[in-house]
Order: C-alpha cells, then sequence, then structure tokens
C-alpha cells in the first residue's frame, strides 16, 4: 500500500524533484554536441581540419596515405586527450591519434588547402572552356554582345 501524500508533502516532493532537475542541468550539459567537433582548445591559427576515413566496413582504403601526400598530418592525442573515446581498445590508432569510431582527424596549413582549392577551380574552369559551344557557363560577364535579334 502507498501511503497518500498530503498537499504540503507534494508540493515539497515536487519542489525537490525540480530543484533536481536545475541542478543536473547546471552540473551536466545536456545539449547535444556533435562528437565530430573540432574543440577552438585543440585548433592552431592558419590550420585547417578534417575527419578523414579509415577504412570503409573493416576494410582499409589508404585514405591517409593520400592526404599526406597533399601535406595533410595526423593531430596527435597528446594535445587532447579527452576527444578520444574507445574503451574497448578497438582502434589501435586511437592511442597515438585523435580518432571517432573509423575517422581520425588530420590537419594542414590554411596556404596549403587554398593552392588546392585554387587548382580545383582552375581545373574546373579549364574543362568547362574546353566544352564546345559552351562560351560563359561560368559566370564571367559576357565580353561580346549579340545584336541578331
Amino acid at each position: 500500500m502507498s501511503k497518500k501524500l498530503s498537499r504540503d508533502e507534494e508540493t515539497v516532493k515536487t519542489r525537490a524533484s525540480e530543484t533536481r532537475l536545475h541542478e543536473m542541468r547546471d552540473h551536466y550539459d545536456m545539449e547535444y554536441s556533435s562528437p565530430l567537433r573540432v574543440p577552438d582548445s585543440l585548433k592552431k591559427d592558419g590550420y585547417v581540419y578534417r575527419w578523414v576515413n579509415t577504412g570503409i566496413r573493416g576494410r582499409e582504403n589508404y585514405r591517409i596515405d593520400e592526404m599526406v601526400s597533399k601535406g595533410w598530418e595526423l593531430v596527435s592525442k597528446d594535445r587532447s586527450s579527452g576527444i578520444c573515446f574507445d574503451p574497448l581498445g578497438r582502434n589501435p590508432l586511437s592511442k597515438q591519434y585523435i580518432c571517432y569510431k573509423d575517422v581520425i582527424l588530420m590537419e594542414r596549413p590554411e596556404a596549403f588547402s587554398d593552392r588546392e582549392r585554387r587548382n580545383l577551380h582552375k581545373a574546373n574552369d579549364d574543362k568547362i572552356r574546353s566544352l564546345r559551344g559552351v562560351s560563359n557557363d561560368i559566370g564571367r560577364p559576357n565580353t561580346t554582345l549579340i545584336d541578331s535579334f
């Protein structure tokens, strides 16, 4: 049998649970934060960060090797040990580098990324200009006027 609480006891119980709820909300961060968010404390000025997958469905894809050849470097776990979360030790890379599941954090100077972006835009512009009959599909103002209408 449960004892019926008086109105005052019910109010005290409700207030206590609300107080506990507020204490929990203040103590614990209840807002969602993406596990792939790179904290500002980890970032260096003038660097770009990217998560790179180490494999797909357990099969290695050598993506890290490709990224290293483009100037990317693995971010060491020593810089921030609180990011890695691999309690079962399934990912051997998580002992040395910042990982989350099957992705690993990499960084490179922003100048390298800007240079790569410029080269990709130039290659795309060249491909578009090489198409027959295409003269102004890349957003540049047309310098020739056609008054044939």
